[in-house]
């Protein structure tokens, strides 16, 4: 139970965090005065979660199938 706690975690983790995204945006950028400015904000600061979420999702689809593989996970910790 605690290797498979230790496997779920970060999966549950970055699939909780992608989904609160765009919540946390809209009420952090719902508290700008200038409606036009709370706008445009809202796709650039969607835009850049989208380009630092990429190597999360690339690195968990890769952690899942090497632990699922039985391959050592030693590299991707590394990395």
């Amino acid at each position: 139970m605690p290797r498979f706690a230790r496997f779920y975690a970060p999966l549950a983790a970055t699939s909780l965090l992608l989904t609160l995204t765009n919540p946390l945006l809209t009420s952090a950028l719902s508290r700008n005065v200038n409606p036009a400015i709370a706008l445009a904000g809202f796709g650039v600061a969607f835009s850049l979660c989208g380009v630092l979420y990429s190597p999360l999702l690339v690195g968990q689809q890769v952690a899942a199938t090497r632990l699922l593989d039985g391959h050592r996970f030693g590299p991707i910790l590394a990395f």
